[in-house]
C-alpha cells in the first residue's frame, strides 16, 4: 500500500477515537446546545462547519433514516457526497473496518453515471470508525429488507446507498439531508458540508493538516487548510474533558 494510503487509514484509526467519544458521549458537561445562541453563530453562510455539539444533535437526528449511514460515513471520513454514493459493497471490509475509495458518482451530460474519482489521490483506502461500521451493518440489513419489497423491480448495481429500488441517487439532491438538519435545530445544510465539518473536527483533534489531507483525498495542504479546515472553538472545550469519563460509550 502507497504511503499517503497508509497515513489516511492510520489517521482514521487513530484520531475518531477520542473525538468519537466525545460525539457519542451524553455527558459531555457544558456543551452548548445546537439551538442556543452560540451555535447559531457559528453557523457561517459560508464555508461552515459543524461544532461537536452541532454533530452530536446531527447524528441523532439522524437515527432511523434510511441514508443515516452515508451521513455518518460522511461526517466521519469526510467523503465528498459523490464518493459515498459511489461505494459498493465490494469497496467495504466490514470485518476488517476498510473502506476503498475508487470511483465517484457524477451527472454528466444530463446522465448519472460511476467514473474516476475527482483526483489520483482521491484514491485512498479509509479505516472505518467503529460507529460507521455498524451504521453499516444495520443499512445493509435495511436495504436487504427493501430489496426483498422491491421483487423483480430491484437493480442488482451492488450499490452501497441505493434508491428503493436499487438505482443510483443524485449526489445533488439536498432535500435529504436537509429534512435531518432541519430536525435537529441546524437550520439547512449542504452535503458538502458534512466534508468540511469532518476537517475541521480532525483539527480540532489535533491532527496534523498533512493527515487530513491524506483522509479527504486533497493532493497538497493547500486546499485543505484553505478551504475546509475551520475554528471549531467548541470542539476544543469538549476535547479537553476528562478522556476517562468518556471511554464508555456504550
Amino acid at each position: 500500500m502507497p504511503g499517503w494510503r497508509r497515513t489516511a487509514s492510520a489517521v482514521c484509526g487513530r484520531c475518531w477515537s477520542p473525538l468519537l467519544l466525545t460525539l457519542y458521549s451524553r455527558g459531555c458537561s457544558g456543551a452548548t446546545s445546537p439551538r442556543s445562541s452560540g451555535a447559531q453563530e457559528a453557523l457561517r453562510p459560508d464555508g461552515r462547519s459543524l461544532t461537536v455539539d452541532q454533530a452530536h444533535a446531527f447524528l441523532t437526528a439522524a437515527k432511523g433514516d434510511r441514508l443515516e449511514a452515508a451521513y455518518v460515513t460522511m461526517l466521519m471520513l469526510g467523503l465528498r457526497p459523490g464518493e459515498v454514493l459511489g461505494l459498493t459493497w465490494s469497496d467495504l471490509d466490514l470485518k476488517c473496518r476498510r473502506l476503498q475509495v475508487s470511483r465517484s458518482l457524477k451527472r454528466e451530460r444530463g446522465e448519472l453515471r460511476l467514473g474516476e474519482p475527482k483526483t489520483k489521490r482521491s484514491r485512498r483506502a479509509l479505516v472505518l470508525p467503529a460507529p460507521v461500521v455498524k451504521s453499516l451493518r444495520a443499512h445493509r440489513r435495511r436495504q436487504v429488507q427493501e430489496r426483498i419489497a422491491a421483487g423483480p423491480e430491484w437493480r442488482d448495481l451492488d450499490l452501497v446507498f441505493a434508491s428503493t429500488v436499487g438505482t443510483l441517487i443524485d449526489p445533488s439532491n439536498r432535500r435529504n439531508l436537509s429534512t435531518v438538519t432541519m430536525c435537529a435545530g441546524l437550520g439547512h445544510w449542504h452535503p458538502h458540508e458534512l466534508r468540511h465539518s469532518a476537517a475541521s473536527l480532525l483539527s480540532a483533534c489535533g491532527v496534523r493538516l498533512e493527515e487530513i489531507a491524506d483522509v479527504l483525498g486533497h493532493s497538497s495542504t493547500r486546499m485543505t487548510g484553505d478551504v475546509y479546515r475551520h475554528a471549531v472553538v467548541p470542539a476544543v472545550a469538549a476535547g479537553a474533558r476528562p478522556m476517562e469519563q468518556l471511554f464508555d460509550t456504550d
